[in-house]
């Protein structure tokens, strides 16, 4: 059973609808680009997953929640980004 249903899911995405810059640029400073993907856990929809997909980085999402990674997977596509997302 998971926390976020398609409710959820809406109001978590109102509440914190992307990361702000500095919590991007954090952790951009600390994730090393040659090292290959990184795997966001507990990626929800999305919220940090796609602005560093934006920022160049390959970034693969998981989460528990079917509502949040469907969310995330239409924010990806309108970002024009491709990854892989798990449940």
């Amino acid at each position: 059973m998971s926390a976020y249903g398609t409710l959820g899911t809406l109001f978590y995405d109102a509440d914190k609808p992307r990361a702000g810059e500095a919590e991007v640029a954090w952790y951009a400073a600390r994730l090393p680009r040659e090292a290959g993907p990184v795997l966001e856990a507990m990626a929800g929809s999305g919220r940090l997953l796609v602005p560093l997909l934006e920022a160049g980085f390959e970034v693969h999402g998981v989460d528990s929640s079917e509502a949040m990674l469907a969310h995330c997977e239409q924010r990806i596509a309108i970002c024009g980004r491709a990854t892989q997302l798990y449940r």
